[in-house]
């Protein structure tokens, strides 16, 4: 008996192993939940040192300039990446060049709030739409749209 049961354990330990760690990549389109309701873009970067500072960050509270970013991220097509190879991206955050962008309904970022992390070389990863946490990254690497937000909303840092 002690014998069937440490082997049903074991089972479903290399079950859910297995299930974390597969390269199993499953397309999808985000879907930003809330879409009217954001009233803030607030982009955050660091200097080159790593640090992140007022100087790398700006705040966007033109209702008109949010809903047009809005429109280019969303229903982008997404993956869902083996964890190793989002945690291997996610190293890169603290790197110049790479943008934390977060859509809000205040400033105080205390409510309604959805998170962005563009990378440097066109990789997005993309916050669940029912989890408050980053699981998906975009499908296809979009540079342009890097440069092009960088442009629209002037950050220079």
């Amino acid at each position: 008996m002690k014998n069937i049961l440490c082997s049903i354990v074991l089972i479903v330990l290399i079950i859910s192993l297995s299930g974390c760690m597969g390269d199993k990549e499953i397309s999808s389109s985000i879907n930003i939940p809330n879409i009217n309701d954001y009233t803030v873009l607030y982009i955050q970067s660091v200097d080159k040192n790593g640090a992140a500072s007022e100087s790398t960050s700006k705040y966007i509270t033109d209702k008109n300039e949010i809903e047009t970013f809005i429109k280019k991220v969303n229903k982008m097509e997404v993956i869902k990446p083996s964890n190793k190879k989002f945690i291997n991206k996610s190293k890169e955050l603290n790197k110049q060049g790479n943008y934390m962008i977060v859509l809000s309904d205040s400033k105080k970022m205390d409510h309604e709030m959805y998170s962005m992390i563009f990378y440097e070389d066109g990789s997005i990863h993309f916050e669940s739409e029912d989890e408050n946490k980053i699981i998906y990254v975009s499908k296809k690497k979009h540079p342009s749209l890097l440069k092009e937000l960088k442009s629209d909303f002037h950050v220079t840092f």
